[in-house]
């Protein structure tokens, strides 16, 4: 799962669902691994949400907790606080969202290309609060069918 701060883990079986298809269809599950992991505005104290919306014009999306050293995200310049609103154009308010759009295009570009550790590119759009502007740039992440550590 892309948020893996909490100690136990859930697997909503939307997500498992695609992930036994993938491994039915292809013999393994490839995704895009972020170098990234997540908490949902929606899980913030309400205030927090509220303070949110009144001072930023933000009520969904997800805070970046941490990023990889030297992923291609640090590179990029995303940062611990950034928000990520949009991935490749579509909102996403949970981390359940995400790995489901995740899996999706892990999916989709293994049956075009067939192959596991290609880089590809995924448009993301970042809010970041420290310097009240919003972003949209071009991450760069491999498809892969191995787990993601995030160190």
């Amino acid at each position: 799962m892309v948020n893996n701060q909490i100690n136990e883990t859930f697997l909503p079986t939307s997500i498992l669902h695609k992930c036994l298809d993938s491994w039915r269809k292809l013999k393994c599950i490839p995704r895009p691994h972020l170098g990234m992991t997540f908490t949902s505005i929606k899980l913030l104290d309400p205030i927090c949400i509220e303070r949110m919306r009144r001072k930023y014009n933000i009520e969904s999306g997800l805070i970046v907790e941490e990023v990889s050293k030297e992923s291609n995200a640090e590179k990029l310049g995303i940062r611990k606080g950034d928000i990520i609103e949009c991935f490749n154009g579509e909102y996403t308010s949970s981390t359940i969202e995400l790995e489901k759009m995740l899996l999706d295009i892990g999916k989709d570009h293994f049956e075009q290309a067939k192959c596991l550790n290609a880089e590809i590119d995924v448009q993301i759009q970042i809010f970041r609060a420290t310097k009240l502007c919003r972003r949209t740039k071009n991450l760069t992440v491999i498809i892969s069918d191995c787990g993601e550590d995030i160190i």
